[in-house]
């Protein structure tokens, strides 16, 4: 198979990985977008097929949920986008062996980008992990390389960011408490507080105290919002140079633009939320659960209740929020893809019950929208951005503007600039011309070189540099006019030297005993002529020898 043509499907698979669906096999993508597929066919009439094959096909899809049926519907449309050559294989029934080693490969690149991102986020979580890393950092610090024994519920301040928020006690007696109590990090230890993916994790909320700006009433509010979370969503789209809030220095272009990333979805929020929360847990190597804890059914939660919530209003803040975080502008960044037999759906693992924050926080915006509870007080909240102030007008009026600030004539902003009666010269005579005219005298008067008049604000261009230095000529005294000597090349005494062929030049002002005896270069033959220098004097031709 062509090389790029292989290169071109991987980058789609590393695509599908970060924004569409992480836990994606590409072999069962194709088997399930395939009959669902089929089946939008045969309902509109466009396929003709016997019963069995109906009938087996709509027992397979049955025992999908219909959130499953959407998400494979959605993952296998994007794939198709990315890589259009994929419908040509899945149509040829003579290209299986094919087929096969994309499908190999294409699992091979979900699966290293997951790696490679949470590799490199090994090394920064330490920074990204602490609320002031240029302040402070963490206590104690982490090891970015080896063991992992001091990261998860063995580190007092990530304890607290793992920890679930069905557990934050602790936050509601001590808001300002920067660790969780030394019971309470004994019952996450010995298993006594149960870590669950339907249990949110605190890291999950803004506030450099995590979970301390929980609203009881209202948990979503400040949800996806948390200072650690930003960081590594930074890392993982825009660069690990932008994770702190700084403009990008990097020379290669960032995921968000490899993977054609305008704006920020639930998918980048939820792919975000798994590394974040892998990167400070204590695993040495990736594994789908982590104690309790269900990485698969965590990351579907997050994604369906972003996609599901009843809260449009929530979700558009929400959104506007990582846009402006990712991309400094509200609208994105243009405005600035098995076997047969199904297997258990993740929608199945594990149900949330009443006790659990998620739960709680999609009751809560089911009773929002029905009008039971009125809305929230987001005036105290972190989180919250209003409008900004108005510009002050008086601030306004006295910035002169630009087409005043750039009045000046070009003789004035450009002294030395060319005269349109300036007589044309040859280069030797106008190097003569400015070896000869004196340099005027730098002024001294305070605020000269800064405006015209020698007081006043600098001469600003538009863009924001400084103008070169301007002088009021009618203000100073004119040079003395000095007459301009034509530069003539001076005539050079011949000397005869010792070797044959070769002479010595003596200029006007010099003597023969301090002259630079100069060789005249070799011509080079021209037409296979001779290369003997025409400098020397002429030799008569030797007679030939009978």
């Amino acid at each position: 198979m062509d090389p790029r043509e292989m290169a071109e499907y991987a980058a789609a698979a590393r695509t599908i990985a970060r924004c569409h669906d992480i836990f994606c096999e590409v072999g069962r993508l194709f088997e399930i977008g395939l009959l669902i597929q089929q089946e939008e066919l045969a309902a509109n009439g466009d396929l003709s097929e016997d019963e069995d094959s109906a009938a087996a096909r709509e027992r397979f899809l049955s025992k999908l949920s219909p959130k499953s049926r959407e998400r494979y519907k959605r993952t296998y449309d994007a794939l198709l986008r990315y890589a259009p050559g994929l419908k040509q294989l899945l149509n040829n029934r003579k290209k299986k062996d094919t087929l096969r080693e994309v499908i190999t490969e294409m699992n091979k690149a979900i699966s290293g980008a997951r790696s490679d991102d949470a590799t490199r986020l090994k090394v920064h979580v330490g920074v990204y992990a602490a609320p002031h890393p240029l302040k402070a950092g963490l206590e104690p610090p982490l090891s970015t390389t080896g063991t992992r024994s001091v990261f998860g519920l063995n580190h007092a301040f990530l304890t607290k960011l793992l920890c679930p928020s069905s557990a934050r006690k602790d936050c509601a007696s001590n808001p300002e408490r920067i660790h969780l109590s030394a019971r309470t990090r004994q019952e996450l230890l010995e298993g006594k507080i149960a870590m669950t993916a339907n249990d949110l994790p605190l890291f999950l909320w803004s506030g450099d105290t995590p979970g301390c700006n929980i609203d009881d009433e209202n948990e979503y509010e400040d949800l996806f919002q948390g200072y650690y979370l930003e960081r590594v969503v930074r890392h993982i789209f825009t660069g690990p140079s932008t994770a702190l809030g700084e403009v990008s220095r990097s020379t290669r272009p960032p995921n968000a633009i490899l993977h054609q990333m305008t704006t920020v979805e639930a998918e980048h929020i939820a792919y975000g939320c798994l590394q974040a929360r892998y990167a400070i847990s204590s695993r040495t190597k990736w594994a789908e659960t982590d104690g309790t804890f269900n990485y698969r059914t965590f990351y579907y939660n997050i994604v369906d209740m972003i996609r599901e919530s009843p809260d449009k209003d929530w979700v558009e803040r929400l959104k506007k929020w990582w846009n402006m975080s990712l991309f400094k502008s509200e609208m994105g960044r243009e405005a600035g893809a098995g076997a047969m037999e199904p297997r258990q759906d993740s929608d199945d693992i594990g149900s949330s019950t009443s006790n659990d924050s998620l739960s709680r926080i999609q009751a809560q915006m089911a009773a929002r929208v029905a009008g039971r509870t009125g809305p929230p007080d987001t005036s105290s909240s972190s989180s919250s951005r209003g409008p900004l102030p108005p510009a002050d007008p008086s601030l306004q009026s006295s910035r002169p503007s630009t087409s005043r600030r750039l009045a000046v004539s070009p003789s004035k902003s450009r002294p030395n600039a060319p005269s349109e009666s300036r007589p044309h010269l040859p280069p030797e005579s106008r190097a003569f011309q400015r070896l000869s005219t004196p340099h005027r005298e730098s002024d001294s008067r305070p605020g000269s070189h800064d405006h015209p008049s020698g007081s006043g604000p600098p001469l600003v261009s538009p863009v924001g540099s400084i103008l070169s230095p301007v002088r009021d000529n009618s203000q100073e005294i004119a040079p003395k006019e000095v007459p301009v000597v034509p530069l003539t090349q001076p005539k050079a005494k011949k000397a005869s030297s010792k070797g044959k062929g070769r002479q010595a030049v003596l200029w006007d002002d010099e003597d023969e005993s301090s002259a630079v005896r100069r060789s005249p270069r070799k011509p080079a033959a021209v037409n296979g002529g001779s290369t003997r220098s025409r400098v020397g004097p002429r030799r008569s031709p030797r007679k030939s020898r009978r």
